[in-house]
């Protein structure tokens, strides 16, 4: 009961998750505007049960609805993942874009590592970072 793998299987039947993502920066003095892609990644860290994703989609700065990565539930297997990506040259997202991803799961279950992973760079210079979701509902 004290460990945290107990405390996250406990109420973790269904999940909506916010993951923020960054379709660009702004970097040095006068701003100049640093493209990136994005790769949303979804882990499932069960050993013996599956879990489904059941809604990825993406949101632009302003939360209007980009894009709706899945047209059905997709299951993921034990230690298995799932990664969606929004390519370098998708900008309207903007700073403050995010992914929302509802899973769900017949039995309890430990929640997954929901992240997202930003790169770009240009010439010999890249740059790469990482979000980590957040669970914003949750439902036993």
């Amino acid at each position: 009961p004290g460990s945290i793998v107990a405390a996250q299987a406990r109420g973790a039947g269904r999940q909506v998750i916010y993951i923020p993502v960054y379709s660009h920066i702004f970097q040095g003095d006068k701003g100049s505007k640093q493209p990136l892609s994005s790769t949303l990644v979804i882990h499932n860290v069960n050993p013996s049960k599956s879990i489904r994703i059941t809604s990825v989609r993406y949101y632009d700065h302003s939360g209007a609805q980009l894009k709706d990565y899945i047209d059905g539930p997709l299951s993921i297997g034990p230690f298995a993942s799932a990664s969606f990506v929004v390519d370098i040259g998708e900008d309207r997202g903007g700073v403050g874009a995010n992914f929302i991803v509802e899973w769900q799961a017949d039995e309890k279950v430990v929640s997954p590592i929901v992240e997202a992973i930003m790169s770009g760079g240009t010439g010999t210079q890249g740059l790469s970072f990482v979000t980590e979701g957040k669970v914003i509902e949750s439902r036993s």
